[in-house]
């Protein structure tokens, strides 16, 4: 996806371009295409930070019942690195802080964002389902009627836990695909999603001379 934009806050008018399409606006809602592209952006690093750091912890290893298995303190950090995911999935899925509906070209681009990150989960589901749900407190329901994409509560956490230290396989299998199929899982397909989107706000932020924090 091509994207490009350029804004002056010092300009009564101001043109942000989104691939072949641009149109003129008022400063007051170039600063606000502005705000929200930069929000997105932040979110957007902070799924993809913490979808990369599970590879730091995710190591299995087997015990005396051929199970694969962590550790505790690994499957709490596990757990917790998640909940960072859900909550900056959640973020970008809420229709509450991204508004985009006044700017349909900010609207189409959230739409392709959130359309590459639910075909990454259905894709590592192999299902076309609204919700897609495991045996281990992860459920992500794109319904339309759905408050969270993913309602990680504590006892969710629990469970995940739970699993981990006790039968970590599928869940392996889930996030990194079947190895001697060269297919990637969830985390894969996600993280593909996300870095997509990142060069392309980069790309719009880049030009348009927005702050962007990169520690987010």
């Amino acid at each position: 996806m091509q994207i490009e934009g350029t804004s002056s806050s010092s300009a009564t008018t101001s043109n942000m371009h989104f691939g072949s399409f641009s149109r003129s606006m008022s400063s007051e809602s170039a600063s606000h295409t502005e705000d929200q592209l930069n929000y997105i952006y932040q979110e957007v690093v902070k799924l993809h930070k913490a979808l990369e750091s599970t590879k730091d912890y995710f190591r299995l290893r087997s015990d005396g019942d051929a199970h694969l298995v962590m550790s505790k303190t690994k499957a709490g950090k596990i757990a917790e690195l998640f909940k960072d995911a859900a909550e900056a999935l959640n973020r970008l899925f809420d229709d509450r802080k991204i508004q985009s509906s006044s700017n349909g070209d900010l609207e189409t681009f959230v739409s392709k964002i959130r359309s590459d990150l639910k075909s990454a989960v259905s894709e590592a589901f192999d299902s076309t389902s609204s919700t897609l749900q495991t045996g281990y407190g992860i459920t992500f329901d794109f319904s339309v009627s759905a408050r969270r994409v993913v309602d990680f509560t504590s006892l969710d956490q629990n469970e995940l836990i739970k699993k981990l230290t006790t039968d970590g396989g599928p869940m392996d299998e889930l996030f990194y695909g079947k190895k001697s199929r060269d297919n990637d899982g969830l985390l894969e397909k996600m993280l593909k999603a996300l870095d997509s989107a990142k060069a392309d706000l980069k790309d719009i932020l880049g030009t348009s001379g927005v702050f962007v924090d990169t520690r987010a």
